[in-house]
């Protein structure tokens, strides 16, 4: 492996730094990848979700209600 590897969640503190990072990963062409496909997160989880009926929209619109529910509890002190 020529990139270090990188904990994403480590990222998370700071999330325009995140995606800067991401940007540049992905660019350079060292992308994040899948540790057990060794292909890209997306491409990896659209191998596993195969056959479940659970397609790419449903994937965001779960993400979606996630982050909102993930804010409210923030805005509510919990």
């Amino acid at each position: 492996m020529r990139t270090p590897p990188i904990t994403i969640g480590n990222l998370f503190l700071s999330g325009l730094q995140a995606i800067f990072d991401a940007d540049r990963l992905i660019n350079s062409g060292d992308a994040i990848i899948c540790a057990f496909d060794h292909v890209s997160m997306g491409e990896a989880t659209d191998r596993h979700v195969k056959g479940t009926g659970i397609d790419r929209a449903g994937q965001n619109a779960f993400a979606a209600r996630s982050h909102e529910l993930a804010a409210a509890a923030t805005e509510d002190g919990r």
